[in-house]
């Protein structure tokens, strides 16, 4: 550590000390969000093996619902789910979203709430291991992320106005 600490000076010997600052804030910056993370969407569609038994009934149980409208099989970007800044490809379009709150309650299990610059966005990651269920606004439309099991997960577009009607007495 010391020979590495002697390099650095050694190195740094005739640099101001404003221009080492600036480049140690020009490393740290280039470590945030590169264009490329920035592409790589927190879900990633797959076609699936066959599926088990078990994951074909849980499927069923989403395909079956009134407000269902239709689906795709994806993989989770765990890592990505530790950012502040994800991006959300649903049904080949890409969304934007910024975390505003994260909630710890173990190393794997945590909740992600992000919303894009639409302020009726939302999106909310339920993390318990490998498996994550989700729920998110884009666009005016509803999807839900559900898991089916061995890190398959099925995300499911919803028909809002499959459900009833708001019963709430007007004020």
């Amino acid at each position: 550590m010391k020979a590495v600490i002697r390099k650095i000076d050694t190195a740094c010997e005739g640099i101001h000390f404003k221009t080492l600052l600036i480049l140690v804030a020009l490393v740290v910056c280039s470590s945030v969000l590169t264009p490329a993370q920035a592409q790589r969407s927190v879900l990633k569609v797959i076609t699936p093996p066959s599926l088990s038994e078990s994951q074909s009934h849980y499927l069923r149980v989403q395909t079956e619902e009134a407000s269902y409208r239709l689906h795709e099989f994806v993989e989770i970007d765990y890592e990505a789910l530790h950012t502040n800044q994800i991006n959300l490809k649903i049904f080949g379009k890409n969304h934007l979203v910024q975390n505003y709150r994260f909630d710890e309650r173990g190393s794997s299990r945590f909740s992600w709430f992000g919303r894009t610059t639409d302020p009726t966005s939302s999106a909310v990651f339920v993390v318990n291991g490998d498996m994550v269920t989700g729920f998110f606004t884009l666009d005016m439309t509803r999807y839900m992320l559900y898991p089916l099991g061995e890190k398959l997960h099925v995300l499911v577009e919803t028909d809002m106005s499959a459900f009833p009607a708001d019963e709430s007495p007007e004020d």
